[in-house]
């Protein structure tokens, strides 16, 4: 994964009389564009409107007030590869027959027989277009992110959500239906924010942490023998200088990260004004998620290497004409988004998904979509699974951690040894599905 991906998925429909209104009726006309954005390593719980402390996301926040915001919404894993896989299928991973998978090995390919949501979108005559900044092992497009795309834009260069091209690309199809899906890295690490975002929220650092772009380039030229990317050896040269028992490098490193999200935000209001220029602003239904977060030091972990809460919880916020704006509290996972898709243009799917459509919780017909939520890294690594009160995490150790969720929401306080026969109900729950993915 390299810079940024704040997954916003942005379903713009640019007629209002085909919206799945709140009565949970549609009309016979039918969404005419949809627009994914997906935002990299942005945490959920790094949003303002979720409580966080820092307002680096002024534009995503008027965006919230205008939407339906899932306060609790899950990745299905903590990496690119899955967390996307999940979005565009409806199953994870392990649903998807993808259990023993490597995130290096691009021989590990989806299945022909589970269809993404592009390939449902283009029997329905969409224009589709990839707009992403690289073509990493994470988005390769050889593993099944690429069926049904007219055109793949991949660049090196991080522009934000716009540039010629895809200004071009959607004005050529301004008359068709339009799949689009955008994604940035521009939130992932290394940390390192543009001015005049750069230490803005920790001026007086003093340490190791290179948080310069010029410094951080310079360092890494003379480390990297080829021309070819790295990006396995710009992680090492970044986080071999973090030490994570030090605390004012790991309050510096967030500080960093939210930089990056202040900047990010900035070029998503920068593709808002661009979409209420052209018009499709306010007659479209916009959605914005990521694939994952991301870790400073809790639970003794960097990055997103774990299944606590600041790596999976991932914000979702959907923008529909027509229905008011509301928190929903109830939890929700990246699988979810597919079926709410095709929910939304009355399509029914040529397999069975493992998520559901949201709509329900949206037009207040259900109070909840599922009584747990499970989360993998892989059904032979860590796991997690959710419910309203508690959650549970099995590592590859053996080790268990149990946390009561209404009351330790940041999982502070391992409860566990008190409470073993909670654990018990939820190891056997989880384990009945990692049983029923590998048949």
């Amino acid at each position: 994964m390299q810079r940024l991906i704040l997954i916003a998925v942005v379903v713009i429909l640019t007629s209002l009389s085909g919206f799945y209104l709140s009565e949970n009726k549609t009309t016979s006309k039918q969404p005419s564009n949809i627009i994914l954005i997906s935002i990299d390593t942005l945490s959920g719980m790094h949003l303002n409107k979720n409580g966080y402390h820092r307002s680096t996301t002024p534009n995503l926040d008027q965006f919230i007030s205008e939407s339906i915001m899932f306060n609790k919404a899950f990745s299905t894993s903590s990496y690119t590869f899955p967390g996307h896989m999940a979005m565009f299928t409806g199953q994870s991973i392990a649903m998807n027959n993808m259990v023993a998978f490597k995130l290096e090995d691009r021989a590990v390919i989806l299945p022909k027989k589970i269809k993404t949501i592009t390939e449902y979108l283009k029997k329905q005559d969409f224009k589709t277009a990839w707009f992403a900044p690289t073509q990493d092992y994470q988005l390769d497009l050889t593993r099944g992110f690429e069926r049904s795309f007219d055109i793949l834009e991949t660049t090196a260069k991080e522009d934000g959500f716009l540039n010629k091209s895809r200004k071009e690309w959607i004005e050529k199809n301004k008359d068709s239906k339009k799949f689009m899906f955008l994604h940035s890295y521009l939130v992932h690490d290394p940390y390192i924010p543009p001015k005049p975002y750069y230490k803005k929220y920790d001026p007086d650092y003093k340490g190791r942490i290179i948080g310069e772009m010029s410094e951080f380039e310079e360092l890494y030229n003379k480390h990297n023998k080829t021309n070819s990317w790295n990006g396995k050896l710009r992680k090492k040269l970044y986080f071999e200088r973090v030490d994570i028992n030090d605390s004012r490098d790991l309050i510096h490193m967030t500080a960093l990260y939210d930089e990056e999200i202040e900047f990010q935000d900035y070029l998503l209001g920068q593709f808002f004004a661009y979409l209420r220029r052209e018009s499709l602003y306010d007659n479209s239904v916009i959605i914005v998620t990521s694939d994952h977060g991301e870790a400073f030091g809790q639970h003794n972990e960097l990055r997103h290497n774990t299944l606590h809460n600041e790596v999976i919880q991932v914000p979702l916020i959907i923008k529909i004409p027509g229905i008011k704006p509301k928190a929903i509290q109830s939890h929700v996972q990246l699988i979810d988004l597919a079926p709410t898709i095709l929910d939304l243009l009355s399509l029914k799917p040529r397999h069975e998904f493992e998520g559901k459509s949201m709509m329900p919780l949206i037009d207040g017909s259900v109070e909840k979509l599922r009584d747990h939520t499970i989360t993998i890294i892989d059904p032979s690594d860590m796991k997690a699974i959710h419910t309203t009160d508690y959650k549970y995490i099995l590592h590859t150790s053996g080790k268990r951690e149990l946390y009561n969720l209404k009351e330790d929401w940041k999982e502070k306080n391992n409860i566990i040894k008190d409470n073993e026969d909670i654990a018990q109900d939820l190891h056997t729950v989880l384990f009945n599905y990692i049983t029923k993915v590998k048949k």
